[in-house]
Formats: C-alpha cells, structure tokens, sequence
C-alpha cells in the first residue's frame, strides 16, 4: 500500500478590514472539515501579519492528501471571503497511536 497522505499546516486569517477573526471562522472550519471526511485536526489560535498589518489568525493542522488539502484551502478562502489561505506541507501524515476507538453499543431487542 502506498500512502500518499502528509500533514499540512492552513493558515486563516482575519477579516480583511476589522484584523479580528470572523465570529463564525471556526464553525466555517468544521464545516469544511465535516464535509471533506476529516475526523481529527488541531486548532491553534495565533497573531499574524497580512500586508504589513497584524491580524489574529488561525492555523489549522491536519493530515491528508494533498488535493483535499488544496480543496479545504480554497473553500476556507472562499466561504470566509479571505484573500488566501496560506498551506504548508510540514511532514509526514500523522499517527494516532494509543486505545483503540470504541464505538457506542446500541441496544437489540
């Protein structure tokens, strides 16, 4: 089996004329995440600069291919009306290493 998966950082920026995140930038990023079939990410929240002006920003990290990748970046840009979302290719996919994951137990009758 090839793996073809990477960790990517996306960088999300602020509302281009208030420098402050969108109230709905992390709903907007589940969204994405949701709609792509992406179950585990990190969030880090962070102070940037776009054209010479500091900005609260946003970086997301998650591992997938990059495609989808490119696709999370162009719809953040999109729905949250940024000029660009930046993405860096940092390293290898991410493992999950530690308890299984359980799933819930339904009832039979």
């Amino acid at each position: 089996m090839i793996i073809t998966d990477r960790t990517y950082a996306l960088y999300i920026g602020a509302d281009n004329v208030t420098h402050a995140l969108r109230s709905d930038t992390l709903s907007t990023l589940a969204e994405v995440m949701a709609w792509e079939g992406i179950d585990g990410y990190s969030v880090d929240c962070l102070s940037g600069m776009w054209r010479g002006q500091a900005e609260e920003s946003v970086r997301v990290t998650v591992s997938t291919d990059e495609g989808r990748a490119r696709r999370m970046a162009n719809s953040l840009a999109s729905r949250l009306n940024q000029d660009s979302v930046g993405i860096v290719d940092i390293g290898p996919a991410m493992q999950f290493i530690g308890a299984t994951i359980r799933l819930p137990e339904f009832a039979t009758s």
